[in-house]
């Protein structure tokens, strides 16, 4: 009796610290969007990616100037169905302005599957250059989008 009185302790207490986990996941994922000065080389790097997450690859293309990037090109890169059904968060880690150029360091994360219990999650990063041409900030790489 003692021992299967234990055994349930022991669930309850696991069925609470899975509860709990889901809670701080689900607040966590309902954080509002940090926002940047509009025209800023920050709000163009998240604009850019936003317009990526919401298949706008229009929109998204007229942000950048990147050599040898065809249009045919960045439609392959970020085509929804190819990227798959992933959950992405961005985090700005540092951005260095010089002049008319720009570098933007972001960490991309990407959660795979996110409706599943199988839940993996993938952290890189990722420096995007930027320069401003008439008073706008454009993309203009990493160079491998245009190989």
């Amino acid at each position: 009796m003692h021992l299967q009185r234990s055994v349930l302790a022991l669930l309850g207490g696991a069925v609470a610290l899975l509860l709990v986990g889901v809670v701080i996941s689900v607040a966590a994922s309902r954080q509002p969007e940090t926002t940047y000065p509009p025209g800023s080389p920050e709000a163009t790097v998240a604009d850019f990616v936003r317009l990526i997450e919401a298949g706008k690859l229009d929109e998204a293309y007229s942000l950048t100037d990147i050599a040898g990037l065809t249009r045919e090109r960045f439609d392959e890169q970020f085509d929804p169905a190819i990227r798959g059904d992933s959950s992405r968060r961005v985090t700005l880690i540092r951005t260095n302005v010089d002049g008319d150029v720009a570098t933007v360091v972001v960490a991309i994360s990407t959660l795979s599957d996110p409706d599943s219990l199988d839940v993996s999650e993938y952290t890189n990063r990722q420096t995007y250059r930027l320069r401003r041409e008439n008073g706008r900030w454009l993309i203009t790489g990493p160079s491998y989008l245009g190989l």
